[in-house]
């Protein structure tokens, strides 16, 4: 099917927005997509971002991109956001009947785009779900995925918990719309249980946001992922490096640590993070910075050689630091069985 894009300016209605997005309405084989660019994407290597279900990229990564700490570390990238079909902002309906389009789907809608806007390279930063779906647009291009930066990745399909849990919420989410129980699931899938008290305008952020979506399209996304096909076995074929960070009440937290004994250890690392749950885009940018200035400088981009010095073993120049800085919160050492790029730290 050939890709038709429309280009427009894009003003979000979210504070965290970034002003100089580009909106583009792109057809894929499986319907239209939307995207948006910051910068100069036919350039270098781009930071693409997939966001996780409930969200849109506005509430999960403008905020965290503008964080001091993180502007210093992937700053320099133009920047790629799709947002998961019909999970825009502003969206209209999707089509009300039993079809949804599948992760596997929308991993081929990301390397649809990426040929459209003429994007050649990407460096994948994605947010459960949309880790899912980033690890299997690399499987699918490896030549287009350099790099990936996963929060809290899936790659089992859903057991059976999970599945009766979430034909729950599409269930009420099809006959009632999006109801108080739908947002305290959601909410509670992303945010420590003692957000509500500790963060309240976070916590009431999240609610609006989720709250803003179009019952039909958020039950369609929640399908997706409740049917998603498991990828676990193919992740040694994963051939870019990877990063993974988890918060230690995450919600995929047991996901993310098969995610990362999976991969190639000497392509992969894990960074724990004490006291936090799933969001870390939100709850901890701060923690994230270091590990991803040294994670992309040792990728050898020609992007983030501007930035910072290569550095080959960043995993190690990571602990290196931290200990410089007395990081007491260093808990856990790399694992057995893991090589020294592969370690787990945990902060």
């Amino acid at each position: 099917m050939a890709a038709v894009v429309v280009d427009e300016p894009y003003a979000s209605s979210s504070s965290g927005s970034i002003a100089s997005e580009t909106v583009h309405r792109v057809l894929t084989t499986y319907g239209f997509v939307q995207a948006y660019t910051v910068g100069d994407v036919q350039q270098d290597t781009v930071l693409l971002t997939y966001h996780d279900i409930g969200l849109d990229h506005t509430s999960c990564f403008a905020a965290f991109l503008q964080h001091p700490g993180i502007r210093a570390a992937l700053g320099h990238f133009a920047v790629l956001h799709i947002d998961a079909p019909g999970q825009e902002e502003n969206a209209t309906p999707l089509s009300n009947d039993s079809s949804f389009v599948t992760c596997q789907q929308m991993a081929e809608q990301v390397i649809e785009v990426c040929r459209t806007l003429r994007v050649s390279r990407v460096v994948g930063l994605g947010l459960g779900l949309g880790g899912n779906i980033l690890l299997r647009a690399a499987l699918l291009a490896p030549s287009l995925v350099s790099g990936l930066i996963l929060v809290g990745p899936t790659a089992q399909s859903s057991g059976w918990a999970e599945w009766i849990y979430q034909g729950i919420g599409t269930y009420t989410l099809s006959w009632f719309g999006i109801t108080t129980r739908v947002l305290d699931q959601l909410c509670a899938r992303y945010l420590p249980d003692t957000a509500l008290q500790e963060h309240p305008d976070r916590y009431a952020e999240l609610r609006h946001t989720i709250a803003s979506k179009q019952p039909i399209n958020l039950m369609k996304f929640i399908q997706a992922n409740s049917h998603k096909t498991p990828i676990e076995d193919q992740l040694s074929k994963v051939r870019c490096p990877s990063i993974l960070f988890v918060g230690e009440y995450s919600y995929y937290g047991d996901d993310t640590l098969l995610v990362f004994s999976k991969l190639r250890p000497e392509l992969s690392e894990l960074v724990q993070l004490r006291s936090h749950a799933h969001l870390l885009t939100d709850e901890a940018p701060h923690h994230m910075s270091q590990p991803l200035a040294l994670f992309v400088a040792g990728l050898n981009l020609s992007t983030a050689h501007k930035q910072a010095p290569i550095c080959k073993d960043p995993v190690a120049e990571m602990m290196a630091t931290l200990e410089k800085e007395d990081q007491e919160s260093l808990v856990q050492a790399a694992p057995a069985t893991a090589t020294t790029s592969g370690a787990g730290v945990g902060l």
